[in-house]
Parts: C-alpha cells; sequence; structure tokens
C-alpha cells in the first residue's frame, strides 16, 4: 500500500499570500482594444449610441421648432419634444444597461423617433427620426455573442 501524502505545499510567498498576479489597467490599452472588450461583455454599442444621440439632436432643435405658430402651442410642442428626447435617452441607456430587454426598448425608441415627427416639424426630421429609427432597429436587432 502507498501513503498517502499529507503535507502542505509551501506557499510562493512567506507571509502566505501566494504569488502576486499583475494585470493590465485600461488605461494601458488602446481605444480600439477597450471597443473590442466592450464587445466581448456582450452589449450593445451601437444601437444605444444613436439612440443618445437622437435624443441630444432633438433636445437641441427645441428653439428652432415652429417659429410660425402660436406662443401656445409652440411652447407646448417644445416641452414635448423634450419629453420626447428624455424618453429616447432613457431607451437608449436602457438597452446599454440591461441588453435582456432590448425589444421592447428598441421598440419603443422607434415609436417616440416617430411621434417626435409632430412637434418637431421639419427641422428634427432629418437627424432625429432618423436617428432614432436606426438606433430602435440596431438594438432590436442585436445578438449576444456567444460565450467563449
Amino acid at each position: 500500500m502507498t501513503a498517502v501524502d499529507d503535507t502542505v505545499p509551501e506557499p510562493a510567498v512567506p507571509d502566505g499570500t501566494g504569488p502576486a498576479v499583475t494585470l493590465p489597467g485600461p488605461a494601458s490599452r488602446t481605444p480600439t482594444a477597450r471597443y473590442r472588450g466592450m464587445r466581448r461583455r456582450s452589449r450593445p454599442v451601437l444601437g444605444p449610441l444613436l439612440m443618445i444621440t437622437a435624443a441630444a439632436e432633438l433636445a437641441a432643435t427645441v428653439r428652432l421648432a415652429l417659429p410660425g405658430w402660436p406662443a401656445g402651442n409652440a411652447v407646448l410642442a417644445g416641452v414635448l419634444q423634450l419629453v420626447i428626447a428624455a424618453g429616447l435617452a432613457g431607451c437608449g441607456l436602457a438597452t446599454w444597461l440591461f441588453p435582456v430587454h432590448r425589444s421592447v426598448f428598441s421598440t419603443a425608441a422607434v415609436l417616440l423617433g416617430i411621434a417626435a415627427l409632430i412637434p418637431a416639424g421639419r427641422t428634427a426630421f432629418a437627424a432625429g427620426t432618423v436617428l432614432a429609427a436606426a438606433g430602435g432597429a440596431l438594438g432590436f436587432a442585436w445578438v449576444p455573442g456567444r460565450p467563449r
């Protein structure tokens, strides 16, 4: 019969903590490597970014919208446009942070982009609605990568 070896191996460091492992920090990585790392973590990136960009564009064009409308209607349309912009920014952040529910948030972003046509008129049509629709479509079409 063979004897069982009960001896504990010596630790690499005398205080018992083991060898120190140093990992490269994010500051030492290039922007391309950081982007690839974000993609590996399996999060949608481009769709939510377009949704947030659409929200910023809609919020920025509030003062440009509706120059010929009466004052009361213009104020109401401006407030509605800000609410839609806040909703689009929320959908973009929620899609980024909770990718499991991306289909709901992406559909809401597309609908909010279409709803932005009403108060925004011609000023935000070209950029805001198209960005919101493209971001919603990309967010909806995104699928998580396979774990490695």
